[in-house]
């Protein structure tokens, strides 16, 4: 307990003449008027103020009689002095017409109660009053721990003061005990404290399947709760996790604070939590049959597990979760989701995409928000839909419940691209995600593929690796007749489908991708006799615009998706049933050429001419020579500079040597190194071995390979 007074005539602007409770109440009088909380506010609000009036102290609420035994309810002070119908504090605070003057205080802010015994109220303007008050329990259990206590703490020591709680009413009793303290950063600390009086039964878990119990006891007080704005129901559940192990878990029997009782573990082997995990809570929404997601306030107690310990919470809820659906801007999109929707209608699902032009169906069915059409509807869970929107790179944020992928059944029409949804909320295999299709798509014609190129072809060998929450897939099946199907059970990615590094990207080729692809695979491609190189590229082509580039890879199969294009939308690409060109680009040696395309069938010569081309590209631009040869310098007769040029047919060592007209050796430019074919050109300066400039006169050069070619030329250099 403290007993506070404030003598009449006293500066109430000075600390000595404040009770300050807390950081935030500071309890003062200035004169005829009421009490008035210094620490938020200048004076007790008039009868004339704007707002609200006579609601001072700011931050706290009173009634009349002490906090065990007040009928009243808990208001503004000035309105508490009037409860007991002895009229204005001069009359019930400074006589004893009313009995003795008990109030009961309560801090908002930091929820901490008082019984405050009024001594004295000095009705003249020098504003004098003095009380005494004592913490109290929310039912008006003490608090306080005996005398007051004074003791200098050390760093790193600790000090133990015990304190017995009694109360004769049943129920979990949250509350507080204030400790003041000199430490400039903490001048005012709470201990929480929990006191159970009668026994707190709880009513076993259905629905989730905690730990058995053990001594180690962490004490969950559920003082409010909602789901979806809804109270907590009779048969809802709450859960208590650690990581993914259910502690403790409950079922609400409709009365509030309700108890849960989470269990430590027991070294070495009974499970439970440790002291310091944190604590995530879960519900089972009874009435929904749904598992919930929920959010805790916490008013009291510890924000971890202990053994010992408690928390007391308010808890808010949803059965509802969210996926984050990552789109590009400028570019068709091909989306879906694994959770059911909240708002299914087609203009609210994808209302939020700033710059949406269209999204649409395999079907034909589309929401077109410039001109109010949808003839899309509601969203199909198993449909993946196709969006195209240019506002920036956006997030479309879906709301709705899990699902089960096997309760849902999609269907795959014959002799089109079907565009589905993917179910699972994991990355997952394709091979393993479609097992039950595999036959229908792994002959010649199968593809299943995503808005990025990507790719699996069973009868070509051509993988896709995993397919993503978030994304849209297009599948062609090779049969004639509609094919149904559901997802597999989940299973986690193997290592051998964990995603591969990232193919390079073309740099001497240039396209838009606009995330409607044609997937071409390039079965072979030679140039003058020869295989592509490792970086070598290979373009198709629209006329004269490029429609799609890959980087070649010796390997993996080389697949080359070109991009259509959209006139609407202004995006270049390829036009459906024009023909294909194609060329490809020597990273070695700088050179690029036209190649003529071989294909499978004749549609396949098309663009979107089947569900997929193959293709075998030749050529013979001359970038190879068929032959070595060492050609005649240029410029000849030169000063001080010349090229010199020559031909590799095959993978050899070459030597270049210039000598004098003695037969003297004057430089050598080249000393057995590595040549792939190729044709190639260096340059000699004049300068011998030394690094000086050779006098004018006649030179020879020489050309050797390790295949036994030999040629030589003469130079002049001129001064």
């Amino acid at each position: 307990s403290k007993t506070f007074t404030k003598d009449g005539y006293k500066d109430w602007t000075t600390a000595e003449n404040q009770d300050r409770i807390t950081d935030n109440v500071w309890i003062t009088r200035q004169d005829t008027r009421g009490i008035f909380n210094i620490a938020v506010e200048s004076e007790f609000d008039r009868e004339n103020c704007n707002g609200p009036c006579r609601q001072a102290p700011t931050g706290t609420l009173w009634a009349w009689g002490s906090t065990a035994n007040s009928t009243y309810p808990y208001v503004s002070w000035y309105d508490a002095v009037s409860q007991p119908g002895c009229g204005r504090a001069k009359y019930a605070l400074g006589d004893q017409n009313c009995g003795f003057p008990d109030m009961s205080l309560h801090l908002i802010e930091d929820d901490l109660y008082f019984d405050v015994a009024w001594s004295s109220w000095n009705q003249s303007s020098g504003g004098g009053f003095s009380y005494t008050r004592t913490w109290v329990d929310q039912d008006g259990s003490l608090l306080g721990i005996g005398d007051p206590l004074s003791v200098v703490i050390e760093p790193g020591e600790g000090y133990t003061r015990s304190k017995t709680f009694s109360g004769n009413t049943a129920g979990l009793h949250v509350g507080s005990i204030a400790v003041s303290s000199n430490d400039p950063d903490n001048p005012l600390d709470s201990i929480y404290t929990l006191n159970i009086v009668g026994p707190q039964a709880t009513m076993p878990s259905v629905h989730f399947s905690p730990v058995d119990a053990t001594s180690n006891i962490f004490y969950y007080v559920v003082q409010e709760a909602s789901i979806d704005d809804l109270a907590l129901e009779t048969g809802d559940e709450i859960a208590l996790l650690s990581g993914e192990l259910c502690v403790g878990a409950g079922v609400y029997n409709g009365v509030l604070p309700f108890l849960v009782r989470a269990y430590g573990a027991v070294p070495p082997d009974v499970p439970g939590f440790a002291d310091g995990d944190p604590i995530t809570v879960k519900a089972w929404d009874y009435g929904e049959s749904r598992t919930a997601t929920m959010t805790a306030v916490r008013n009291g107690g510890s924000g971890t597990f202990s053994a010992g310990g408690f928390s007391a919470v308010s808890l808010t809820g949803t059965i509802y979760y969210t996926q984050d659906i990552q789109l590009t801007s400028g570019s068709f999109n091909l989306v879906s989701s694994y959770l059911y929707p909240q708002f299914p209608v087609a203009g609210t699902y994808f209302g939020g995409i700033t710059g949406l032009g269209i999204v649409y169906e395999d079907n034909g069915a589309a929401y077109i928000p410039e001109y109010g059409i949808n003839t899309i509807g509601n969203v199909n869970m198993v449909e993946g839909y196709h969006l195209y929107m240019d506002g920036g790179n956006q997030t479309l944020t879906v709301s709705g419940l899990v699902i089960d992928p096997a309760n849902w059944t999609i269907t795959l029409q014959p002799s089109q691209f079907n565009s589905i949804a993917y179910l699972h909320p994991a990355a997952m295999d394709v091979e393993d995600a479609l097992a039950a299709i595999a036959g229908v798509i792994s002959g010649e014609g199968g593809i299943v593929q995503d808005d990025a190129g990507n790719a699996w072809i069973p009868s070509l060998g051509v993988p896709m690796g995993n397919m993503a929450p978030g994304k849209g897939y297009q599948v062609f099946t090779t049969v004639d007749t509609a094919v149904s199907f559901t997802y597999a059970t989940y299973s986690a990615p193997a290592a051998r489908d964990i995603p591969e590094e990232e193919r390079p990207e073309p740099a001497y080729f240039a396209f838009r991708r606009t995330g409607a692809p044609y997937t071409i695979v390039v079965q072979s491609a030679m140039i003058d006799g020869y295989s592509l190189e490792a970086g070598d590229e290979v373009a198709v082509f629209d006329g004269a615009t490029c429609v799609g580039a890959v980087v070649w890879s010796e390997d993996r199969p080389n697949v080359l998706s070109a991009w259509r294009g959209n006139e609407e939308f202004d995006l270049p690409g390829y036009l459906p049933g024009n023909a294909m060109n194609f060329q490809v680009y020597k990273k070695r040696l700088k050179k690029s050429a036209v190649v003529e395309p071989e294909y499978v069938h004749t549609a396949e010569a098309f663009f979107d001419g089947s569900s997929y081309s193959r293709t075998a590209l030749k050529g013979s631009p001359g970038l190879i020579p068929q032959q070595f040869a060492l050609q005649q310098n240029y410029p000849n007769p030169f000063n001080p500079t010349t090229k010199l040029r020559f031909d590799v047919a095959e993978n050899s060592q070459v030597t270049m040597v210039v000598y004098n007209l003695m037969g003297q050796e004057v430089v050598r430019l080249l000393d057995n190194a590595f040549y792939e074919p190729g044709r190639y050109t260096m340059t000699w300066q004049a300068l011998n071995k030394r690094g000086e400039q050779v006098s004018a006169g006649m030179y020879l050069v020489r050309m050797t390979t390790s295949g036994g070619f030999t040629a030589t030329r003469k130079m002049v250099l001129l001064k």
